[in-house]
């Protein structure tokens, strides 16, 4: 584990978040002001603003993905250290115990646990060190969480609609119209109105959703359902496409996605397309739901976050 490598990356986080929480500041202030200052004073400095906030978040996200990396590693190493260490401590109470049960004197019981401990003393030392280093890069990816979530505007719907495919849609049959010939017209994954009442698998992993409809103009979007992809800890390289509804995670066959990896629990995880995004939720899993190197009970997934369910890591992809 190279540590000095992990404070060089919690170093740069600091000095850029430090930074950015200063534009925050005044884009606050900035907002306490737009009633009294012209809207063309407002828009300028905003845009200023916004554009240094841009620059600042492409810096950190690249450090922050780095540390969420080096994260998983450190719990998985602090995950077997922990089980070598219980073994030596069963060994030093069952020598405590046969002390008290008179086998031998407690200078002896003493002698034996001391030679236990310094046996195992860079385990020890190592575990703690670990164990320090998991609460700082923690707390650096938490309050990253939180910044972003702070600083993260409100999400705006696509300006372009598909109001017609010219000569593929055949009076509105989406039978003549393919994942090709969408893509083909507008990169954006939009999609018309087609009387269609049910969600629609396309080959491409799209699907075509009418219940997401504009309530203004009655327009259906196509959505690519994201995919799960094993980048640790199992067969890497699989992919998972996730379904828009209920995704169960774990390693039983009962599941939607089975992982076949011992840390992995029966039932680990679940992942619901909810209206904010895919979300994914611990299911009181022994070792926990980590994205980002963060422990969570429950977080909206990201395009990128890497997920870590013992000792398996997953990204979040398209």
């Amino acid at each position: 584990m190279n540590f000095k490598e992990i404070d060089k990356i919690i170093k740069s986080i600091k000095r850029l978040d430090d930074e950015k929480k200063v534009y925050l500041e005044r884009m606050e202030k900035l907002e306490e002001k737009k009633g009294t200052i012209t809207d063309i004073v407002y828009n300028k400095i905003k845009g200023d603003y916004d554009k240094k906030i841009e620059t600042l978040n492409a810096e950190i996200y690249p450090l922050v993905e780095q540390l969420a990396v080096q994260k998983s590693e450190v719990e998985s190493m602090l995950n077997e250290i922990e089980e070598e260490l219980a073994e030596v401590n069963i060994k030093k109470e069952e020598i405590q115990v046969r002390c008290d049960l008179g086998e031998f004197s407690q200078e002896k019981a003493d002698e034996m646990i001391k030679a236990l401990d310094d046996e195992n003393k860079e385990r020890f030392d190592l575990f703690n060190k670990l164990k320090d280093y998991s609460e700082k890069m923690d707390e650096v990816l938490q309050t990253n969480i939180l910044m972003q979530e702070n600083s993260t505007p409100d999400f705006e719907e696509p300006d372009v609609y598909v109001e017609d495919i010219e000569d593929k849609t055949a009076g509105n049959n989406m039978e003549d119209v393919t994942p090709d010939d969408i893509d083909e017209s507008f990169e954006t994954k939009t999609g018309i109105q087609t009387g269609i009442s049910n969600a629609v698998d396309m080959e491409d992993g799209t699907v075509f959703d009418p219940s997401l409809v504009d309530n203004k103009e009655g327009k259906t979007m196509l959505i690519r359902q994201p995919k799960l992809e094993i980048i640790a800890g199992g067969n890497i390289g699989t992919e998972f496409r996730l379904k828009l509804g209920t995704t169960n995670i774990g390693n039983d066959e009962s599941n939607d996605i089975i992982i076949d990896n011992p840390t992995v629990e029966f039932k680990h995880a679940q992942i619901v397309f909810e209206p904010e995004g895919f979300k994914i939720y611990d299911f009181n899993s022994e070792k926990g739901v980590y994205v980002n190197g963060v422990k969570v009970t429950e977080y909206v997934l990201n395009i990128g976050d890497i997920i870590t369910l013992g000792n398996v890591q997953l990204k979040f992809k398209e």
